[in-house]
């Protein structure tokens, strides 16, 4: 029994730590926080973590209520000039295909106007 013993006292180490002061200053916590030690580095990840995983779960929950409506017949569109905008499919459709040829018809009155002014004046 006593050569266990021996044993178990030779495996401990030997050595230790002469400098105190980063052993006190690792045990030393903040008296604001419950005294746990304070690390702004840590906190600041921790932050933007949580506002990461909170900005997924949110991006999720949006995709997954679009699948639903669209699934049940109907489309939402959404910006900061009208908000959030639900309505059915077909309706949302002849808006956009509406917008579509806004865009065209005057994208092609435009050409035409400088088409005109671009050709030389006859009169003087």
């Amino acid at each position: 029994m006593a050569a266990g013993h021996l044993i178990h006292h030779r495996m401990k180490p030997t050595t230790q730590s002469t400098d105190t002061s980063r052993t006190s200053l690792h045990n030393q916590g903040d008296d604001n926080n419950g005294g746990k030690k304070s690390n702004i580095g840590a906190d600041i990840l921790d932050a933007i973590f949580v506002a990461w995983s909170y900005t997924i779960q949110f991006a999720g929950f949006a995709l997954t209520i679009g699948l639903v409506l669209n699934l049940c017949g109907y489309a939402y569109s959404f910006d900061f000039k009208h908000g959030l905008e639900i309505d059915t499919l077909v309706n949302r459709r002849k808006e956009v295909q509406f917008q579509r040829e806004i865009i065209r018809t005057t994208s092609k009155a435009q050409d035409t106007v400088k088409a005109v002014e671009d050709l030389p004046s006859f009169l003087p």
